[in-house]
């Protein structure tokens, strides 16, 4: 359902990609693999730990972004949630 909101990119001080929304779900995701210019998601990015007292909550020191490089075009995105079952692979444009 939040599909369409998994990344969005900001220029601030260079060129970002917050996955904050992802973050917010870690509890039902298992791992999150991105393709950064890539139609393959190659690289796990790190979440912090769920906590099941306050699912949604991100972590103060937790940092919901990926710094890239200024050319970067695309970033592909793959799931694979608590179940097992695996998303399929969304593409995300500048």
């Amino acid at each position: 359902m939040t599909a369409t909101s998994w990344l969005a990119f900001r220029e601030f001080n260079g060129l970002l990609v917050y996955y904050t929304d992802l973050m917010s779900y870690r509890c039902a995701i298992r791992e999150v693999r991105v393709g950064i210019d890539s139609a393959v998601p190659d690289q796990v990015l790190k979440m912090p730990p769920c906590d099941p007292k306050d699912p949604s909550v991100i972590p103060r020191d937790a940092m919901p972004y990926l710094k890239l490089a200024p050319q970067t075009r695309s970033v592909s995105v793959e799931l694979t949630y608590c179940d097992g079952s695996v998303s399929e692979i969304r593409s995300f444009r500048r």
